[in-house]
């Protein structure tokens, strides 16, 4: 068996934490002539409902994986995916986006090496770029009451709750891409993946 070095992200809607994601792994590549594979959940996610012809949305999404999850209690069928994919990605450096349930927590665990970031922001941020650039159908001209509504969806639940309990770092997404960009940086730093 191969060994994986996981680092896995965790961040509410729009916290920037598939940015910082990208950022990681093209400064560990272009600095470090290090290639890291990319996997999410939202991959699965999005496969799935094109398989059955469904646009894919913040909505459409969670409809879905409250399907698996209804399907299988232990809900750990997208995890399980994952996992299968990150175990035959011949990569041995693997960044993974999008850690929302405790299985997903649970699933990293299970490789040698893994480091799990909290990437978050305040809600009006969030919201305002969510209304700037969404790859989502469903939350272009979303009201501010309406986004944090969302929120409470059983899916976005644990996510704060992994971040502060279980994150081994944590960076807070308020400013600018440049200064993101300064935070990924620092974190490559520490974590010498």
């Amino acid at each position: 068996m191969k060994e994986s070095h996981v680092l896995a992200f965790v961040g509410e809607k729009r916290a920037g934490k598939g940015t910082a994601a990208d950022i990681y792994r093209k400064i560990s590549y272009s600095h470090h002539n290090l290639p890291i594979s990319r996997h999410t959940f939202s991959d699965v996610v999005r496969e799935i409902l094109q398989k059955r012809d469904i646009p894919f949305g913040r909505k459409t999404a969670q409809d879905l994986v409250m399907e698996l999850i209804n399907e299988n209690a232990s809900n750990d069928t997208l995890s399980k995916i994952v996992e299968e994919r990150i175990w035959a990605d011949p990569n041995s450096h693997i960044i993974l986006d999008g850690i929302r349930l405790w299985p997903d927590y649970h699933m990293i665990c299970r490789f040698p090496s893994y480091h799990l970031v909290y990437v978050t922001a305040p809600a009006r941020i969030r919201h305002r770029r969510a209304l700037l650039d969404s790859d989502k159908v469903d939350e272009i001209n979303i009201s501010f009451e309406e986004f944090c509504e969302k929120e409470k969806h059983q899916l976005e639940l644990d996510i704060p709750i992994i971040g502060a309990n279980v994150a081994d770092f944590f960076i807070n997404n308020i400013g600018t891409r440049a200064e993101l960009e300064r935070k990924v940086i620092e974190l490559r730093e520490k974590i010498k993946f």
